[in-house]
């Protein structure tokens, strides 16, 4: 591939992160045929470093420490060898993004959801609403079985 078609390819920004612990973290994938360690950010306990790379899948191992090593947590493969490397798929394109927000269309909100328009006096005039017909039946309305004033009485089965 020459540098005119380089250019021309569309590339994503990919964002790759270690948590797992270290002190020093570095990444070596196929995007570079596995030439250069890069060296991750260290940002509070996570690695982390910005690719731009073109479509296509990626292998790539995290050297941690000194030791080549996959993220368990990210999508892995072993080959046969028993060699174990994260994945980079970039062949799913990306959602279209609208390059500005003005290509939405907002619904309408009807101006009672956002108002702050004063109580009047016919607000206080008009009766309470009704109180839905699901709490009418609940056991709250129902009498207690013990009144104050009242006894209980315990009665045990007779034995005879």
């Amino acid at each position: 591939m020459n540098n005119e078609e380089v250019s021309n390819t569309p590339r994503t920004s990919v964002k790759i992160s270690w948590n797992h612990g270290g002190k020093q973290v570095a990444i070596v994938g196929s995007w570079d045929n596995w030439e250069t360690s890069e060296v991750l950010q260290s940002i509070g306990k996570e690695f982390i470093t910005i690719k731009t790379l073109s479509s296509g899948i990626y292998h790539y191992r995290f050297m941690v420490d000194g030791w080549l090593t996959c993220a368990p947590d990210l999508p892995w493969v072993c080959d046969d060898a028993g060699n174990s490397y994260n994945i980079l798929d970039l062949m799913t394109p990306a959602s279209e993004l609208p390059e500005s927000l003005s290509e939405f269309e907002f619904p309408p909100s009807p101006p009672s959801s956002y108002d702050n328009q004063c109580f009047n006096d016919d607000d206080f005039s008009r009766p309470p609403p009704d109180l839905p017909p699901q709490l009418r039946e609940t056991v709250l309305n129902e009498p207690s079985c013990c009144t104050s004033g009242s006894s209980v009485r315990v009665v045990q089965p007779s034995t005879h």
